[in-house]
């Protein structure tokens, strides 16, 4: 099902989730929270996704979405315990999204996320052209280290075979604090000689850009209250691409001010635009002037 026709250089290829969050139902999934941010910047994306009939795609109505129909939606639900945050895998949908999903009309982007959640829910291989091709391309890596039994547990990464065609010097990587911990030396000089970008997050100590020749430290920033950081993030890693080209210190600080404005609701809705979040991030850097100087506040 293809809806929506504005062209736009803006590609999220990915499954969405239904997330069951404390007895409450909601979209979910990384072209979700990436479709929210394409949107705070002023812009209109195209989604590759795939979804059972009945799933409510409303939240993505602004952009234009390739929906391929399968029997189930990739479905989460989300319980706190003793060790924190466990996902279970309710549903799952049939197959892989592949290029071959993708209208020929979309198989040019500028930019290009690629949101992997879960393993096997996206053929990696089969979109190394449009990434080779593309701009700039950012990959959430989760789905390589997340295994569901249904209890999704997170391992090593897997399949790193299938990633390193998609690692170019345009391409960065997202992956948490406690994904990188399952890398080994080898599989992390593996993708940083092939001249990639990987950005990893440290929640409230912010984030860090490693580069072959350079590692650059990404200070966190703090708007309001957390009360959800799901999708956090995707937030990050969707605002960090989209402003790279301003170089990779301004879009990680602008990434950083987007995910602090992102938690201070639930779920993958509307965002500040972009000049709201620019705003808020100078009045934080004055406080933070203010403060170090001695200045009362």
């Amino acid at each position: 099902v293809v809806t929506g026709s504005l062209p736009e250089p803006v590609l999220l290829v990915g499954p969405v989730t239904i997330d069951e969050i404390a007895g409450e139902r909601r979209l979910g999934g990384v072209v979700s929270y990436a479709a929210s941010v394409v949107s705070a910047f002023g812009l209109r994306a195209r989604i590759l996704t795939i979804a059972s009939p009945d799933t409510d795609l409303s939240p993505l109505a602004a952009h234009d979405l390739h929906v391929v129909e399968d029997s189930a939606t990739l479905t989460f639900s989300f319980n706190q315990t003793s060790e924190g945050r466990q996902l279970t895998a309710l549903a799952r949908p049939s197959r892989a999204l592949t290029a071959e999903d993708l209208p020929s009309a979309w198989r040019s982007p500028h930019t290009f996320i690629l949101g992997t959640l879960i393993e096997d829910d996206i053929d990696l291989e089969s979109f190394a052209p449009l990434v080779r091709s593309a701009s700039r391309t950012g990959i959430a890596t989760q789905g390589l280290q997340r295994h569901a039994t249904p209890v999704v547990t997170r391992g090593p990464l897997q399949n790193l075979s299938s990633l390193l065609p998609l690692c170019t010097p345009a391409t960065s990587l997202f992956r948490s604090e406690r994904e990188a911990s399952y890398w080994t030396p080898d599989q992390l000089a593996a993708v940083v000689n092939t001249g990639v970008r990987i950005v990893t997050t440290h929640g409230q100590r912010g984030a860090e850009v490693q580069l072959r020749d350079e590692h650059l430290q990404i200070p966190p920033v703090v708007f309001e209250s957390e009360i959800d950081s799901t999708g956090a993030g995707d937030i990050f890693a969707s605002a960090f691409i989209l402003a790279l080209d301003e170089g990779d210190a301004a879009a990680g600080r602008l990434a950083a001010a987007f995910s602090a404005a992102s938690v201070a609701h639930r779920g993958p809705g509307p965002l500040p635009i972009r000049a709201e979040i620019e705003r808020r991030l100078a009045a934080a850097a004055i406080v933070g002037d203010d403060v170090h100087s001695g200045a009362p506040n």
